[in-house]
């Protein structure tokens, strides 16, 4: 006599996926493209934030960002003309900071973030808002958690 299993049985136990997962990923699991990913992505020494299991977070509903760095015009004041004679303008360093929040971050991705992101010599930048510009960055004080 055969033995017969009747009912419904479930396909396997869902995998359990984080926020920040969700938000960079379609529903197939592929990672969605960077434009799609605008003010919570960016790449830093070619490494995306999302592979630490982080994404950038805007606090308070409001984004509060120079829109390029802090200059100095060269200028020359006359004491017979009227007026200051304009040269040029010279950009010195623009500063950018993160907010970055995690549901669920490894004792391995946060080792190999601390190791990214320490002080050093600079690294590419890519903000996800603009992916096809890219500036050289350096930490400028370590992270905090």
């Amino acid at each position: 006599m055969a033995n017969y299993i009747m009912g419904m049985e479930p396909e396997g136990v869902p995998v359990r996926r984080t926020q920040v997962y969700l938000a960079t990923h379609d529903g197939g699991g592929n990672r969605l493209p960077f434009m799609n990913r605008s003010f919570i992505s960016f790449t830093y020494g070619g490494v995306a934030i999302e592979d630490f299991n982080l994404i950038a977070i805007v606090e308070n509903n409001r984004m509060q960002r120079k829109l390029y760095g802090a200059f100095n015009d060269n200028t020359t004041n006359s004491d017979v003309l009227d007026g200051t004679t304009y040269w040029s303008t010279h950009f010195v360093n623009n500063e950018l900071t993160f907010n970055l929040a995690t549901d669920e971050m490894t004792e391995e991705q946060l080792n190999a973030f601390k190791h990214l992101f320490q002080p050093g010599p600079p690294k590419e930048l890519i903000l996800a808002e603009t992916p096809n510009r890219a500036i050289m960055a350096r930490v400028k004080a370590p992270p905090e958690y």
